[in-house]
């Protein structure tokens, strides 16, 4: 049985353990995101001065609709009363859900 107490599981006993590998990309792109131009991605990221270093970083998005948020999320951030992501949001949101290091600084 379980007593709670916490023990160190050695490398042999984690190789014989079934463990589902970690999701982290779970980024679904929105249609109008996906379809920004690179000129209409530099204009979003000059107007909020945001700037993105390393690799190709996923697309701002410029609405909570464009998020793959449940619903019962959307509906709350919605009665709080927010209208549209903050400038780190819209391009940190993306960059996260995509799984990929971040490091943001607001």
């Amino acid at each position: 049985g379980h007593s709670g107490e916490m023990r160190d599981i050695s490398k042999e006993e984690w190789a014989k353990m079934d463990i589902a590998p970690l999701q982290k990309d779970f980024y679904e792109e929105h249609a109008d995101v996906k379809d920004l131009t690179v000129q209409a991605v530099r204009d979003i990221r000059s107007k909020h001065e945001i700037s993105v270093e390393g690799g190709r970083a996923p697309n701002p998005i410029s609405e909570f609709s464009q998020t793959t948020f449940p619903i019962i999320l959307l509906k709350q951030i919605e009665e709080e009363g927010f209208k549209f992501p903050s400038p780190i949001q819209s391009q940190a949101w993306p960059i996260a859900m995509s799984g990929r290091d971040l490091v943001a600084v607001a």
